[in-house]
């Protein structure tokens, strides 16, 4: 979603130079000699190449702290060109008005696009008063330079406060990989340290009593196994403490396995409760299905959904593969009799690819809920 909205953002000022079309035509329409249509030519070619060029280095991801020169080129340009532009474009050269709000007021000053707009005000209150303007034909081109100035500040103060949300969100998930990596370490060497170095000095002992007094060094290896043993249990235990137990986790491995395999994965994990069974069932179709997208699909992305739908709980995995045709193998029977078991549906579709749904009644109990939830 970020992705898409990041898109718009940059398709946008490209869409709004629609409204060229409109000087262009007087400028087409107007009898001008080579000098004048050179002029004229000029004073929107540098328009343009201002105005890219504004909108190229604002970018979603690195908002500017301050009024940036271009903007105030940009923006002084379109005053020229309204106060100088009537002979090539009419009474159209009022659109660079509507550029001149939009540039100016892209910028987290407030008083700046204050200044913008009263500034644009005043252009108009000029043609009118001093160049006859009808005020009822500029009623329009007014409102719509004070609209575009306010949607865009406040448009650039949502964008700036995403980012840095976004980037205050990423060094907040950083430390808490970096303090959990600490954590583990810390634990395990503690865990450990103590079993490996009693482990050590009994091999060293059983080795030097092996000539002298086999059976107390029989004695010592068995303990070295037993303790060995025990090391292993308790390892086991604490990596599985470790491990995640929700629907987050296992995309994250899935993640990692899939980009292992060369297959982009994409996912939009809703909010929503379900209960611990659900969720485990939900897990081992999620690993299942990404098991046989590695192994058979022959896929180039891969995309994971959960929502909730007017009462139900939708899993939808889908992929660019070559598809499971019409064999069903123990894999997909297994995904069945789990969405089953638990009142569900499970669909296999081959649309360019295989997409695999399951579709299982919300049952969320005060007890036993598991809450999910992953940022797209």
């Amino acid at each position: 979603m970020i992705k898409d909205r990041d898109k718009m953002f940059r398709f946008m000022p490209v869409a709004w130079l629609f409204f060229l079309a409109f000087p262009i035509m007087s400028w087409m329409k107007m009898p001008l000699g080579p000098i004048q249509h050179l002029i004229a030519a000029i004073l929107m070619g540098v328009f343009l190449a201002l105005y890219l060029w504004v909108f190229r280095a604002i970018k979603p991801e690195r908002p500017l702290d301050r009024f940036p020169v271009w903007n105030l080129v940009a923006v002084l340009w379109c005053f020229l060109i309204f106060a100088i532009g009537r002979p090539y474009f009419e009474w159209n050269n009022t659109t660079f008005m509507v550029y001149a709000a939009s540039l100016g007021a892209f910028q987290r000053s407030l008083t700046l696009t204050i200044g913008t707009v009263l500034g644009v005000l005043g252009a108009f209150a000029w043609m009118i008063f001093s160049q006859g303007a009808d005020p009822g034909n500029l009623i329009t081109i007014v409102l719509l330079s004070v609209s575009v100035a306010i949607g865009n500040h406040f448009g650039y103060a949502a964008m700036e406060s995403g980012m840095r949300m976004r980037a205050l969100q990423q060094e907040k998930e950083d430390l808490a990989r970096i303090a959990e990596r600490e954590r583990i370490a810390r634990d395990l060497h503690d865990l450990l340290g103590h079993t490996l170095s009693v482990i050590v000095l009994k091999a060293e002992l059983a080795s030097k009593l092996m000539d002298r007094n086999p059976e107390r060094a029989k004695q010592e290896i068995k303990e070295v196994e037993k303790i060995s043993r025990e090391a292993l249990t308790e390892v086991r235990l604490a990596v599985q403490g470790y491990k995640g137990t929700d629907l987050k986790s296992e995309i994250g491995r899935a993640k990692v396995a899939l980009d292992a395999a060369g297959i982009k994965l994409d996912y939009l994990v809703s909010e929503v409760e379900i209960s611990l069974e659900q969720q485990g069932a939900l897990q081992l179709i999620l690993r299942e299905s990404i098991t046989n997208i590695i192994r058979h699909s022959k896929a180039s992305t891969c995309q994971v959904a959960l929502e909730e739908q007017k009462g139900q709980i939708l899993l939808r995995i889908a992929d660019d593969g070559v598809g499971a045709g019409e064999h069903i193998g123990n894999g997909m029977k297994g995904m069945r009799e789990r969405a089953e078991a638990l009142g569900g549906k499970f669909n296999v579709k081959n649309q360019q690819g295989t997409v695999i749904e399951v579709c299982i009644p919300k049952n969320d109990p005060e007890t036993h809920k598991a809450p999910q939830g992953v940022p797209a």
